[in-house]
C-alpha cells in the first residue's frame, strides 16, 4: 500500500512464516506466496527497489527458522539439505517421482477437494463461499479488496497445485482432513464477503448446520460419512467420554449410561447461561436515587 507495514510486523509475519517452513516442508508455498505479496503489494505505489529493502525484514524473521531447520536436519540426518522424508524407509508411494513428490496429478488435485474421507469441501463445505467470485460488488463494499482476493487465488490455486503433487496426500484417509489447513484461512476471509452481507435469518439458517457438520466430524473423527452415520446411529457424543469408554474407565459407572453424553452436555450449556447472565448482570449500571 501507500504506507508500509511497521517493520515489527514485517518480522513477526517472516518468523511465523519460516516456523510454518520449519513445521512441514509444504510451508514453502506459504512462505513465498507471502513475501511476495508483500513486495507486490508496496512496490505498487513506493517502487521495486523501495520495497525490496523493506522486504529483506520479513527474510530477516524468517532466517533464524530456515536456520534451525537446517540444523536440526544436519543434527539427525547428517546434512543440513535433504527433508526427513529422504531419509524414511521406502512405503507407500515413495517410489513415485522424488521419494513420494512428482508431477501433480489431477486425481489426487481431485481427491484433495472432495473426498470424503480427506477433502476440504467435504470437511469446510462453508468454505465454497470463498471460492465464489465476486465480479457485481463494487469494490468499496468488498471487507477482502479485489488485488487481494487475486492474491489468495493464486496462493490457494499453488497449494493445491503442490499438495496435488505430494503423493503422501493419498494416505491422509486415515488421519482426516490435515494437507490443506494453511489455505482455510484465507478462503475464510474470502467467504466473509459473503457471509458478512447475509441477512441474519440467512446467517443463523446457514451457521447451525455448518456448526452441526463440524461438531458431528469432531465427535468421531472419521471419514465425513462414517461420522454422519454414527451420529445418526448413537447420538450426541463428546470426544473425552469416548475415550473414557474406549479405555474401559468408564464401565460400572454413570459415565457409562447412554443418556451421560447429553446430561453432561446440557450441564455444560446451562453453566454458560449461568455465567453470560451474571456477565451482564454485573455490567448493567445501577441506578442511583
Amino acid at each position: 500500500g501507500a504506507q508500509p507495514i511497521s517493520w515489527p510486523r514485517r518480522l513477526a509475519a517472516g518468523f511465523l512464516a519460516g516456523f510454518g517452513l520449519a513445521a512441514d516442508y509444504s510451508g514453502i508455498v506459504p512462505l513465498i506466496a507471502l513475501y511476495f505479496y508483500l513486495l507486490a503489494a508496496r512496490a505498487s505505489s513506493a517502487g521495486f527497489w523501495k520495497a525490496w529493502r523493506e522486504s529483506l525484514v520479513f527474510a530477516v524473521g524468517a532466517a533464524p527458522m530456515g536456520l534451525f531447520l537446517l540444523g536440526t536436519q544436519w543434527a539427525m540426518f547428517g546434512s543440513p539439505w535433504y527433508p526427513a522424508q529422504y531419509w524414511m524407509p521406502s512405503a507407500d508411494y515413495t517410489d513415485q517421482g522424488w521419494r513420494g513428490f512428482s508431477w501433480p496429478a489431477p486425481d489426487l488435485f481431485a481427491l484433495n477437494l472432495f473426498d470424503p474421507e480427506y477433502g476440504l469441501i467435504p470437511f469446510g463445505p462453508i468454505l465454497v463461499l470463498g471460492m465464489v467470485p465476486v465480479w457485481r460488488q463494487p469494490a468499496e463494499r468488498l471487507l477482502v479488496p479485489r488485488r487481494e482476493r487475486r492474491w489468495i487465488a493464486g496462493y490457494v490455486l499453488a497449494f493445491l497445485v503442490f499438495c496435488a503433487a505430494n503423493q503422501y496426500a493419498r494416505m491422509q484417509w486415515n488421519t482426516g482432513f490435515r494437507f490443506l489447513l494453511p489455505i482455510v484461512p484465507f478462503l475464510f476471509l474470502t467467504a466473509c464477503d459473503r457471509l458478512a452481507r447475509m441477512s441474519r435469518t440467512a446467517l443463523a439458517a446457514l451457521s447451525l448446520p455448518v456448526l452441526l457438520h463440524s461438531w458431528v466430524i469432531a465427535m468421531s473423527r472419521k471419514s465425513v460419512v462414517e461420522s454422519w452415520s454414527e451420529f445418526l446411529e448413537r447420538g450426541i457424543q463428546l470426544r473425552w467420554l469416548t475415550a473414557l469408554r474406549q479405555t474401559s474407565m468408564a464401565d460400572g459407572t454413570p459415565l457409562a449410561h447412554p443418556l451421560a453424553p447429553a446430561v453432561a452436555l446440557g450441564a455444560a450449556v446451562a453453566l454458560a447461561v449461568l455465567v453470560w447472565r451474571a456477565g451482564r448482570g454485573a455490567r448493567r449500571p445501577r441506578c442511583l436515587v
